[in-house]
C-alpha cells in the first residue's frame, strides 16, 4: 500500500513539472515571437536612412550685396538649416553653413545660367563641400529661371524672391541635382522642369541613395565607376519616359548634340561646363549620362563635337580619349584626321 502511495506521489510531481515546463515553453516562445515582429517593424518598416550615419556637409554661404541688406544672413541660414531637416529625414544627408561673404557682384544683367560661370570663377569654395549662392532679382535679366546648378563642382546659385516656402523649394530641387537628380516629365515631383511637385519621385530617389556619398573636393569625377554602372539604367529610364526613346541613348545624344548646335566657341575650364555647353538648352538628364559613359569609357566627346564639325575640339578630346584608355573606332580617327587636314 505504502508502495502505490509512493508512486502516484512521484507520478503527480511528474505531472505537475510537466505541465509547469510546458507553461514555460509556451512563454518563451510568445517572447521571441514577439522580439522577432519588432525587429521586422524596426527593419522592413523604420525608415532605413535612420539607420545610416548621418553625413554633414559644410556650406559657404554667399549673398550679393543686394540680398545681404539688412542683417539678412539670419534669414539665409535658416532657410538653409530647414531643407536640411528634410534631406536629413530621407537620405541622412545635413548641410551645416560653416562659412559666409558677401560677394560683390559687378556682372549686371545677366541670366542666371550665365551668372553662375562668373560665380564660379570668383567665389573660392575653400574648405567647404558646397558653395551656396543668393543673387538679387534686379541684377538678372533673361529667362526667369529660380535656380541653377554645377554638378561636378557642388556650386548653387538663386534668385531671391520674397515667398520663402517656394525659395526653399528650389533650394531643395538644386541641392538634388548635386546628387545626381534629374528632371523628369511628373509633374508631381519636386524635379519637375518647373518644381510643380512638393516630393521627389522614386527613380530621383534612388539616385540620391546611390550618390549620397559622393565627392566634392576633388579634380577628378565626383563617382566611383562602381556607382556610376548603377546609377545609369535610372537615368536612362528616365530619359526613356521623358521622350519615350526605344534603343540606346549613345547615338541618341549625339543626335541631339548636333540638332543643339554649339552657342559659343569658348568653353570655360570644367568637363561639366563643356559638356553643359553642348548640351545647352536639352534636359539635364543627357548631361548626367554623357559625364557617366565618359567617364566609364563607353563614349567620348570627340564624336559630338565631329558631329558639330567642331573638329579642332573634337581632335583635343580624341587625344584625352586615347590618354585615358578609352578605345577609339579606327574609322572613326581616320574620318577625323581627314576632316582637320580639309578645315586647315
Amino acid at each position: 500500500m505504502s508502495f502505490l502511495l509512493l508512486k502516484l506521489k512521484r507520478l503527480s510531481e511528474n505531472s505537475f513539472f510537466t505541465a509547469r515546463g510546458r507553461k514555460v515553453k509556451k512563454m518563451k516562445s510568445r517572447l521571441l515571437n514577439t522580439l522577432l515582429f519588432i525587429v521586422f517593424l524596426a527593419v522592413f518598416l523604420y525608415p532605413q536612412e535612420a539607420l545610416i550615419p548621418k553625413r554633414t556637409l559644410d556650406v559657404k554661404l554667399v549673398l550679393d550685396k543686394s540680398c545681404a541688406g539688412k542683417d539678412k544672413l539670419p534669414l539665409f541660414k535658416k532657410i538653409i538649416a530647414d531643407v536640411s531637416r528634410d534631406f536629413e529625414e530621407q537620405f541622412a544627408l545635413a548641410f551645416s553653413v560653416k562659412t559666409s561673404e558677401i560677394w560683390k557682384n559687378t556682372y549686371k544683367k545677366k541670366s542666371l545660367a550665365s551668372l553662375i560661370q562668373l560665380f564660379y570663377n570668383n567665389v573660392a569654395k575653400g574648405d567647404a563641400d558646397i558653395v551656396i549662392g543668393f543673387v538679387s532679382p534686379r541684377d538678372l535679366q533673361g529667362k526667369k529661371s529660380y535656380g541653377v546648378s554645377f554638378y561636378e563642382e557642388g556650386y548653387i546659385l538663386l534668385r531671391c524672391i520674397d515667398k520663402i516656402s517656394f525659395l526653399e523649394k528650389v533650394l531643395k530641387h538644386e541641392i538634388a541635382h548635386l546628387f545626381g537628380a534629374a528632371h523628369v516629365s511628373d509633374s508631381n515631383s519636386l524635379m519637375h522642369h518647373f518644381i510643380r511637385g512638393d516630393r521627389l519621385d522614386g527613380k530621383n530617389k534612388a539616385i540620391i541613395k546611390l550618390q549620397r556619398e559622393r565627392k566634392f573636393k576633388v579634380s577628378g569625377f565626383p563617382l566611383s565607376a562602381e556607382i556610376c554602372e548603377k546609377v545609369v539604367p535610372f537615368y536612362e529610364k528616365i530619359a526613356h519616359a521623358n521622350e519615350a526613346l526605344k534603343g540606346s541613348l549613345i547615338p541618341f545624344l549625339q543626335k541631339k548634340a548636333l540638332k543643339s548646335g554649339l552657342l559659343s566657341d569658348h568653353f570655360p575650364t570644367g568637363r561639366s561646363e563643356e559638356i553643359r555647353t553642348a548640351y545647352k538648352g536639352l534636359d539635364n538628364v543627357y548631361t548626367y549620362l554623357a559625364m557617366i559613359y565618359i567617364h566609364l569609357g563607353k563614349y567620348n566627346l570627340a564624336v559630338t563635337y565631329y558631329l558639330l564639325k567642331d573638329f579642332k575640339t573634337a581632335g583635343k578630346h580624341l587625344g584625352e580619349a586615347e590618354g585615358c584608355g578609352i578605345k577609339v573606332d579606327e574609322k572613326f580617327k581616320q574620318a577625323l584626321k581627314k576632316a582637320l587636314e580639309e578645315d586647315k
